[in-house]
């Protein structure tokens, strides 16, 4: 058979990998705590909204798609 092994298994951006959205999480958290708070939700929206706009990219566009996803 000729299967792929991780290391030979196309890699998706690390900024599309969940280990990124994991450290993003923690420093939107930090930073909504070192700044008193309320700043989260408004944060949350902007990540979410340029989250959506990158998929729906790479979801409709062949270019993107060539590009971001190898």
């Amino acid at each position: 058979m000729d299967e792929q092994t991780d290391e030979t298994a196309p890699r998706a951006p690390w900024w599309l990998r969940p280990q990124a959205g994991l450290v993003l999480v923690v420093l939107l958290v930090l930073l909504d705590r070192w700044s008193g708070g309320g700043l989260i939700v408004p944060l949350a929206i902007l990540v979410s909204a340029i989250a959506f706009v990158v998929l729906a990219l790479a979801a409709f566009v062949p270019r993107f798609r060539a590009r971001w996803f190898r």
